[in-house]
């Protein structure tokens, strides 16, 4: 089970509305699951990239980025 399926309704509901006005299309919850859940993982991944790059580099910004 990913972790976005446990998101509260009314954050998917939020999502549906946001999209389906920018797509000009039907948005489902499904749609909205999924969309905020590649939304995440697109954000993990970028987190994830940055630690590397940090680590590698010595940047005393990751040293204070957890405080």
């Amino acid at each position: 089970m990913s972790s976005t399926s446990t998101r509260p309704r009314p954050f998917i509901e939020h999502t549906k509305a946001f999209w389906q006005v920018r797509t000009r299309r039907a948005v489902t919850s499904e749609d909205a699951r999924r969309i905020a859940s590649h939304a995440t993982g697109f954000f993990r991944l970028l987190h994830e990239w940055a630690d590397r790059e940090a680590h590698q580099t010595g940047s005393p910004a990751e040293a204070t980025r957890d405080r």
